[in-house]
């Protein structure tokens, strides 16, 4: 393909100048259209036992593209690389956990759960690294893909459900994942940017290590019910409708629930990147000749050449309130919902593949049931989210990297 001279070397004056003196230009994400279907089921084994199935997709940050392949700009100053290079340039991770779980009740007062997670991770990662020596000269800048996968990570979910009255729930959950280690291959390309050398891309084994997140989940829901809570399958008891099954929407007048989550962000707080021993960034010449520059690489993952990607991501706690009063009972219902978010990272550290900012939510829907088996719903979210303006200690915030 065609190498462009982006002349923003210190040796060229000119166009450089203006590079290194004015603000960074703006770049937006092209994002990648990607379904994700969610399938889940439940049944009963016994009256006092069930069980279901679910195949799970995470919640995750939206995959895409800033800028363009190779991390350039187009502007009214001509080609310019992307703020966002050294950060992400592109990403298409992706993840999938078929989930089975099993509950029981061992009282009237009391039941207990656990289900268990089969994780699958794929992880398509593109960014800029700078060459040893090299500093932020885009003519030194190597393009970095990673994509490695980890096909069992597992997680376990365990939960209590107390119900001291038929009106009130008390749920407390937690959330305990194994860590990820993922292999594949780790992509280096270089001489881009430079007319000095060829473009050249050197594919290595890469071990991707990654401890993730656990959660403590807490909540409490109480409703003012119209029918008592069944037993089981309800069989033979008092029902509104005949039904064997509780219906929120038939059995109560209305309801409110808190739930409260604490997330151990911090265990996430780095990811590092191991790569076989020996490693070199190769630059090639047109005529063959190679400069090779010495990449950071182990057999261990605790060895301190690993390539350390720190986050500094912090323990988040979330709080949701809501509830729903059915108008009609079985026939149409209201809803109403508030959420807050704290930030769970260190701003210094701000990145754009994930964002755990401070927010606040305010919720609302409608449930209208147009046959026995069919409910209609809509519902309108808004999110009121922190601005983090990213600059360097004492630097002008002008000139700064603004992330909203």
């Amino acid at each position: 393909g065609k190498t462009l001279d982006l002349n923003f070397g210190a040796d060229q004056p000119g166009t450089a100048d203006a590079y290194y003196t004015t603000p960074l230009d703006t770049v937006c994400m092209r994002q990648n259209v990607t379904p994700v279907p969610q399938l889940g089921f439940t049944f009963r084994l016994t009256e006092r036992l069930g069980a279901g199935f679910g195949l799970i997709f995470p919640s995750q940050m939206p995959s895409g593209q800033w800028g363009g392949p190779n991390g350039l700009i187009d502007t009214p100053n001509g080609l310019r690389p992307a703020a966002t290079r050294y950060m992400l340039m592109n990403t298409g991770s992706i993840g999938l956990f078929p989930t089975i779980g099993l509950g029981y009740r061992l009282a009237k007062w009391l039941r207990v759960g656990a289900a268990f997670e089969w994780g699958m991770y794929g992880v398509d990662l593109t960014n800029m690294t700078a060459a040893a020596g090299g500093g932020t000269n885009p003519k030194n800048d190597v393009i970095s893909r990673t994509r490695v996968t980890d096909w069992f990570v597992p997680a376990v979910n365990a939960s209590v459900h107390l119900v001291p009255i038929d009106a009130l729930d008390i749920v407390a959950a937690l959330r305990w994942s194994g860590d990820m280690q993922a292999d594949g291959v780790l992509s280096l390309t270089t001489g881009v940017f430079d007319p000095r050398f060829v473009p050249r891309t050197t594919d290595e084994r890469a071990t991707l290590f990654w401890k993730l997140p656990w959660k403590l989940r807490g909540g409490i829901r109480y409703a003012d019910r119209l029918a008592p809570r069944p037993s089981g399958t309800g069989q033979g008891e008092g029902r509104l409708s005949g039904s064997r099954v509780h219906d929120a929407m038939e059995d109560e007048r209305w309801d409110v629930e808190l739930d409260v989550e604490y997330q151990l962000n911090s265990r996430a707080a780095e990811q590092r990147v191991v790569g076989e021993p020996g490693q070199f960034v190769i630059f090639q010449l047109p005529n063959n000749m190679t400069s090779m520059t010495a990449f950071p690489s182990a057999p261990r993952p605790n060895a301190s050449s690993d390539i350390v990607l720190k986050k500094n991501w912090t323990d988040q706690i979330s709080a949701r309130l809501g509830g729903t009063y059915n108008v009609l009972p079985g026939r149409f219902a209201v809803s109403l919902g508030a959420h807050y978010e704290t930030r769970g990272l260190d701003p210094s550290y701000m990145q754009i593949d994930f964002w755990p900012v401070s927010r606040i939510g305010l919720h609302a829907g409608i449930k209208i049931r147009v046959a026995r088996r069919i409910d209609f719903l809509a519902s309108y979210s808004h999110i009121f989210q922190e601005t983090i303006t990213v600059a360097a200690p004492g630097a002008n915030t002008d000139t700064a990297q603004t992330i909203t």
